[in-house]
């Protein structure tokens, strides 16, 4: 990736390649000074923020695997998650620590919190230069937790290994260069939305992080018309209120170039109008 290459944009804000390095760089260190190191795990509870793959970024960097969360999970999942993952640190923002505090949630009582509000402040005296002794294909990347549909969530690992060879084939697959933009529309805790996190910066591209909460297919057309959005990898029920907004001043969205579409079975018909519309040059994975 080029240093000076946008590699993070969420709304107004955006992260060039070299501050993203350099801020994962230092929340690595912050860390490894809270005693976090390999075979550990770190909680990841935020919302939608140019700073979200820093701390993602940061962990890995740091040796440790990441528990990723959704900042709306509800205060006892988030709360048992931490607890059952023995995660010695979370990263996250103060209104998830008010909402836990408001709902008598109390953390435990040996977790650290780095404050995605205090981040400036945290890292002001943390190097900004690689840690020595990086993960291993053997070591576990994240642990992703399950709906818990059937009892109680259960959190299961993902190897650097698979995540490695997942991000190579889907690499290839798009042949992705670091002219696209990704689009990260899936929720922050699941599974998919972590390659969707990663595999911009295997090619030197860009992430696009949608500066809201809320699934909106309005603001979503905004945003894939105004970033030129070029991937988008999501369920097929995400993506059919987009193919829609015919009177959407981007409609066709003539900047996609893939769009992968997964987990559920895919209805043809609902995406036919917008495959006929003048522009469209996308691929359907």
């Amino acid at each position: 990736a080029k240093p000076d290459q946008l590699a993070v944009i969420c709304g107004e804000q955006s992260q060039t390649y070299r501050e993203l390095d350099a801020q994962s760089n230092r929340i690595a260190h912050w860390l490894r000074r809270n005693g976090v190191g390999a075979g550990q795990r770190v909680g990841i509870c935020v919302g939608r923020s140019v700073h979200l793959a820093s701390f993602y970024l940061g962990v890995i960097k740091s040796g440790a695997a990441y528990v990723p969360m959704d900042a709306g999970y509800p205060a006892e999942r988030i709360s048992y998650i931490l607890e059952d993952s023995q995660a010695p640190v979370l990263m996250t923002e103060a209104c998830v620590v008010q909402r836990l505090q408001d709902a008598g949630v109390a953390l435990p009582a040996e977790t650290r919190v780095l404050r995605l509000d205090d981040l400036t402040t945290a890292l002001q005296d943390c190097s900004d230069q690689p840690l020595p002794n990086q993960p291993t294909a053997d070591d576990v990347l994240y642990y992703v937790y399950t709906s818990g549909s059937t009892g109680r969530p259960k959190g299961a690992g993902i190897y650097h290994r698979g995540e490695r060879n997942l991000l190579e084939w889907y690499r290839n697959l798009l042949q992705l260069t670091d002219a696209d933009r990704v689009l990260l529309i899936s929720a922050l805790g699941f599974d998919l939305t972590q390659k969707n996190l990663f595999i911009p910066f295997c090619t030197g591209a860009a992430l696009v992080i949608p500066p809201f909460e809320d699934y909106d297919p309005d603001q979503l057309a905004d945003v894939i018309a105004r970033e030129k959005i070029s991937v988008i990898n999501c369920a097929p029920s995400a993506f059919y209120p987009i193919a829609e907004l015919q009177q959407h001043n981007g409609y066709p969205f003539a900047s996609l170039r893939h769009v992968v579409l997964g987990g559920e079975p895919i209805r043809l018909n609902s995406l036919k109008e917008w495959f006929d519309a003048p522009g469209v040059n996308c691929v359907l994975t």
